[in-house]
């Protein structure tokens, strides 16, 4: 399996949507579907429970990373999940790709939460005790330096809860505060049971230091060609 950069990862995507005509937005969509299945079977595997029967907190950061959260809390509800968003930034105030997808959960009626820079992370890990799923969609491999703000409460937040309760933890494409290309944390950084990334697998999630925060990593398809991938590969040993 070949492993790739942030920016082979982000290649990846830009090809599939320039010279494939794939859209963004289908490659959300797809990225959401996969990851819900993938979480779903997680608390299965370890719970015992399906989804009418699970509570999740779906924590969605303000790019494509969160975009992908609010597929998933759309999806978790569907499948009859109780869902709670948790979020950085309101959907109306989200651009692109994300921005179609939050208006989506906001006209569904799901339950969305959005903190202010001040919150207590705490405080808000002390509300999340019934749930039985924490989803890390906070900050995806685009991002660079230590997590800050409303994202770095989230991050404090869902450890805590994860390390009183033992509650499950997904994240998606990475852990957010860890380095795509390094597998280095930084400070806070997210500690998953199950990191689901897309596409292709990232360089610093095959570190062996990394698995501390990642968990058990997978590849969930989004829909673009294994020739596609190749390529890119071929590109970085050409």
């Amino acid at each position: 399996m070949s492993i790739f950069t942030a920016a082979q990862s982000r290649r990846i995507d830009e090809l599939a949507m320039d010279e494939l005509a794939i859209p963004g937005i289908v490659l959300m969509e797809n990225a959401g579907i996969n990851a819900t299945a993938a979480l779903l079977d997680l608390v299965a595997e370890r719970e015992g429970l399906s989804a009418p029967f699970v509570r999740a907190i779906v924590c969605c950061g303000s790019g494509n990373n969160g975009g992908d959260g609010y597929v998933i809390a759309r999806h978790l509800h569907n499948w009859g999940a109780a869902v709670q968003i948790v979020a950085t930034r309101h959907p109306d105030e989200l651009h692109g790709d994300a921005a179609v997808m939050g208006r989506i959960v906001l006209r569904m009626g799901l339950d969305i939460t959005t903190i202010s820079a001040e919150a207590d992370a705490d405080t808000l890990a002390a509300g999340w005790t019934g749930s039985h799923l924490l989803v890390d969609a906070l900050l995806g491999t685009g991002t660079t330096g230590a997590p800050r703000g409303g994202s770095a409460t989230l991050i404090r937040a869902i450890n805590a809860t994860r390390r009183a309760h033992g509650h499950l933890t997904g994240a998606i494409d990475i852990p957010s505060g860890l380095d795509p290309d390094t597998g280095q944390p930084h400070d806070p950084c997210i500690e998953a049971d199950l990191t689901i990334t897309f596409a292709a697998m990232k360089m610093g999630l095959a570190e062996d230091h990394a698995q501390p925060w990642t968990g058990h990593t997978v590849v969930a398809d989004i829909g673009i060609p294994p020739g596609l991938v190749d390529r890119v590969a071929a590109e970085s040993t050409g």
